[in-house]
């Protein structure tokens, strides 16, 4: 395992020398997506860390062109956010949300709303946490492109049993209305009442002034 290690930092040497820039890198990265997702699910947690700093490296060096992989690693990494050790859910976060930020989202955005609909909450509140976080950095004609899931994820999230992840929808909802207040008041006008009351009151608040990034 310390020699897997070892070629998990390799890699991520390659990218701070700008090795992962090139067009070559990026047309055989496939090859070894398998064999980082074998250390992605090692039971080791020191592995597992490591190769999730390894991914998040890669996807920012990549940028765009890493939205093919991202949506390879998703799954996998959905499974680690579950996991009672907290280094390798912790990392597993770490992973996404880098991913997210720097990935372009219309290729994946599919992969995160299946886990918005796990029957298992802590999954969900993550994941809705990455739609939020994938609505603040991505550009209105990405949005556009994931419009229609998008728009119902949000729905179901408003009235999901978890109050955490109510109000994070309620953060995404006010982001959207900024962008696009014509469609957002259509929506609006299909929650319930009490929904519509907590988005008035987290409105007038300033929820979106108060938010702050989670940083893992």
């Amino acid at each position: 395992w310390k020699e897997r290690m070892d070629q998990l930092r390799r890699l991520q040497r390659l990218g701070n020398g700008g090795c992962l820039q090139f067009d070559g890198f990026a047309a055989n990265f496939k090859y070894v997506r398998e064999s980082l997702v074998a250390q992605l699910l090692d039971l080791r947690s020191t592995v597992a860390k490591e190769a999730c700093k390894c991914v998040a490296h890669v996807s920012c060096a990549m940028k765009d062109s890493f939205d093919i992989h991202a949506d390879y690693f998703i799954p996998t990494l959905l499974k680690m956010l579950i996991v009672t050790v907290a280094i390798i859910s912790e990392s597993g976060n770490f992973c996404m949300r880098t991913m997210v930020e720097n990935v372009r989202c219309p290729r994946y955005f599919a992969r995160i709303v299946e886990g918005c609909k796990s029957k298992n909450s802590t999954l969900r509140q993550r994941c809705f946490e990455y739609v939020d976080l994938a609505v603040t950095v991505s550009t209105p004609s990405d949005l556009d492109k994931i419009w229609e899931v998008l728009s119902e994820t949000l729905l179901h999230g408003l009235r999901d049993a978890l109050s955490e992840t109510r109000q994070t929808c309620r953060m995404t909802f006010l982001r959207l209305k900024a962008v696009f207040p014509e469609r957002m008041l259509r929506l609006h006008d299909r929650l319930d009442g009490v929904s519509q009351k907590m988005l008035a009151e987290d409105e007038a608040n300033g929820i979106l002034r108060r938010s702050e990034r989670i940083t893992p």
